[in-house]
């Protein structure tokens, strides 16, 4: 009987090798495809870098037991903001100057009622500073917090002799489960300050009590306060911490395994058009 191959025709090796190519044909396409739509979108964040800026500010921390000092700090603080107006007025992430409610929560899931009771820190913020993308420092204040959405406002202590760059937050977008999101920050001071991109999936949706998107957790490390673009170069909004104290204490195998989140805390996107719904007073009665 005549042989249809040859001897040492690998008939599974030929089959593979056809399925790959029928697969990985589209796949290429969607990879090159998708791509072209990272560094596109990369290329509209960088248009705003000049409005991503460094705070500097000095942050006095006296923690209190029973109404007494027990431990007391200073420490110089940087932080991203983004500047959301041409005033200068820049929205950063509240727990990066005052940590108060960090400290406060991690306590709360560590400590009993008694202790708890007992347990108290106090902040104070002094020396303000926005770093501006040429290298210059202007004195500045702030203006508003609001430490359950972890938003914190500054602004130049003298208004700008000329409009600042800034992001318009009114013109966004609202991201998707899976859908990507460009991160934009600055390095901090040995990178010399340079702008940074990052690229992140959103892992979910938070819809109640109001809507934030949740990211992978490192988007915590040099990005608290730092804007997310989706892929249409439109602005989702602004990195922030969120919290979410629940009540129940966190067993040592939790801090292992959820990190931040066995603290009841972890990172988000807040949406633009809530970030614009906190800074509407400021922004109402500018001169």
């Amino acid at each position: 009987m005549p042989m249809l191959f040859p001897p040492r025709f690998n008939f599974r090796s030929v089959f593979r090798a056809i399925l790959a190519a029928v697969l990985l044909i589209p796949l290429a396409g969607v990879s090159v495809a998708g791509a072209d739509g990272v560094s596109r979108a990369g290329k509209l964040a960088s248009g705003h870098e000049d409005a991503v800026i460094t705070v500097k500010a000095v942050t006095r921390i006296s923690i209190m037991v029973g109404g007494k000092e027990v431990s007391k700090t200073e420490d110089a603080v940087e932080t991203p903001a983004t500047i959301i107006d041409p005033s200068g007025l820049a929205v950063l992430s509240s727990s990066r100057i005052d940590p108060s409610k960090l400290y406060k929560q991690i306590i709360d899931k560590l400590k009993s009622g008694q202790e708890q009771a007992k347990f108290e820190v106090q902040t104070t913020i002094s020396d303000i500073k926005m770093l501006t993308p040429g290298g210059g420092e202007l004195p500045a204040k702030l203006v508003m917090r609001d430490k359950d959405m972890d938003l914190a406002f500054v602004k130049p202590a003298k208004a700008p002799a000329r409009p600042m760059p800034w992001l318009d937050l009114s013109d966004s977008s609202k991201p998707g489960m899976l859908s990507r999101v460009v991160i934009l920050t600055r390095l901090g001071k040995p990178a010399g300050y340079i702008p940074s991109l990052s690229l992140y999936r959103v892992e979910a949706v938070i819809k109640k009590p109001s809507v934030f998107y949740v990211t992978d957790q490192n988007i915590m490390q040099g990005k608290l306060g730092a804007p997310a673009f989706t892929l249409d170069g439109k602005p989702a909004g602004i990195v922030v911490l969120r919290f979410n104290n629940v009540g129940q204490k966190i067993s040592s195998m939790d801090r292992i395994f959820y990190g931040l989140d066995g603290f009841g805390m972890f990172p988000v996107i807040i949406p633009s058009a809530q970030v614009l719904s906190e800074a509407k007073h400021i922004l109402s009665t500018k001169k």
